[in-house]
C-alpha cells in the first residue's frame, strides 16, 4: 500500500457504481479509463439496466442484471444495496452515469474535498462538454424560489473555474457523485419514484434536510454530453417534487416554468410540446410516477 492509501487493486475506501443503458462502449471506455485514475476503486458494480452488456464479473467487476429497466434512481439504489449487503463496507460510493468521464486526478480530488468537509454529504466533479471540453455544463446546480433548477455557470468557459476551490452548491448533477455512504442510508437513497431526471435534485435536498452539506469541487474535472429532457418527464418530476411536503416550494411552481418555455419558444424557436407539458403537471400531481410511457416525448 503507498503513503496515499492506494494499491495497484484499487482503493478500499470508495467503490465505483455504475448505470448501463444500451451503450456497451461507453462502459468499456469508462473502465478502461478507471485504470488510468490516481485512485482506483476497489470493486466497480456495474447495474445493466438493459441486460445486454458483454462483461464478465471478476473479484473487480460485479454486474447486477435486474431484467428490466430501473431508471436512473433504481439502478443506483439496487447497486448500493448489493454493496451494504457485501462482506467488506465501503464508506465512500462514486456513483457515475456510462457516458460520464473522468480526468484522471478528479477522483483524487473528489476524495480530498471529501475528506476535508466532515459535514459534505456528497461531493461533485466541474462537468464540462464532452464535445466541447472547453466548456463548462454544470458547475453545481441552483434553485430559484420559484423551484427553477438551473446548472450554475452552463455554456461558460470551463478556464474561469481554474484555480479555485471547492464550494458548496445546492444540488449537483448525478452523472458524477461522491456520496457517503452514511449519508446515503441516512435519507434512504434515491427517489425511485422520478425514474428519470430531478432525482439528483431531490437527492441533495433531502441530504440538506437531514443536515449533509453538497459540494462542487473544481479541481476534479469531469466531462458529460448534456441530453435532451422530455418535456412530459421535466414537468412531471418537478412537480412531484415541488409538492412534496418536506419542500418549502409548494405544488404551484409549474405555470412559471410554462411561462418560460412559451417565452423560449417564441424568442429563441425552442421545441416545447405542451400537451405533454400538462399531461406530465397532472401526473405529477396526481404522483403517477415510475417510468413513463413509451411514446412520451
Amino acid at each position: 500500500m503507498s503513503p496515499s492509501g492506494r494499491s495497484e487493486e484499487g482503493d478500499r475506501c470508495f467503490a465505483l457504481i455504475l448505470v448501463h443503458y444500451n451503450h456497451p462502449a461507453h462502459v468499456d471506455r469508462l473502465l478502461a479509463e478507471t485504470r488510468r485514475w490516481t485512485r482506483r476503486p476497489g470493486v466497480v458494480v456495474i447495474v445493466d439496466n438493459s441486460d445486454n452488456l458483454g462483461i464478465s464479473a471478476d473479484e473487480r467487476i460485479q454486474v447486477l442484471r435486474p431484467g428490466r429497466n430501473l431508471g436512473y434512481a433504481g439502478a443506483m439504489n439496487l447497486g448500493v444495496r448489493h454493496l451494504q449487503d457485501a462482506a467488506e463496507r465501503y464508506d465512500l460510493l462514486l456513483l457515475a452515469t456510462q457516458d460520464m468521464s473522468l480526468q484522471p486526478d478528479g477522483v483524487a480530488a473528489l476524495l480530498e474535498t471529501m475528506e476535508a468537509t466532515p459535514a459534505a454529504g456528497m461531493v461533485a466533479p466541474l462537468l464540462c462538454c464532452s464535445d466541447s471540453p472547453d466548456v463548462i455544463h454544470s458547475a453545481g446546480g441552483k434553485l430559484s424560489r420559484r423551484a427553477h433548477g438551473r446548472h450554475i455557470a452552463q455554456g461558460a468557459a470551463a478556464a474561469r473555474h481554474e484555480g479555485r476551490g471547492p464550494y458548496q452548491v445546492t444540488w449537483a448533477d448525478g452523472a458524477c457523485l461522491l456520496v457517503r455512504s452514511q449519508a446515503f442510508e441516512a435519507v434512504g437513497g434515491f427517489d425511485e419514484s422520478f425514474f428519470l431526471y430531478v432525482e439528483d435534485v431531490d437527492f441533495a435536498t433531502r441530504l440538506a434536510d437531514a443536515g449533509w452539506e453538497t459540494w462542487l469541487t473544481p479541481a476534479a474535472v469531469g466531462y458529460q454530453q448534456p441530453g435532451y429532457f422530455p418535456t412530459y418527464l421535466k414537468y412531471r418530476n418537478w412537480v412531484y417534487f415541488t409538492g412534496k411536503p418536506s419542500t418549502t416550494y409548494g405544488p404551484w411552481c409549474w405555470p412559471f416554468h410554462i411561462g418560460l418555455d412559451l417565452a423560449r419558444l417564441v424568442l429563441r424557436g425552442t421545441e416545447f410540446r405542451f400537451r405533454d407539458a400538462l399531461r406530465g403537471v397532472a401526473d405529477g400531481r396526481a404522483s403517477i410516477m415510475g417510468p413513463p410511457e413509451p411514446t412520451t416525448s
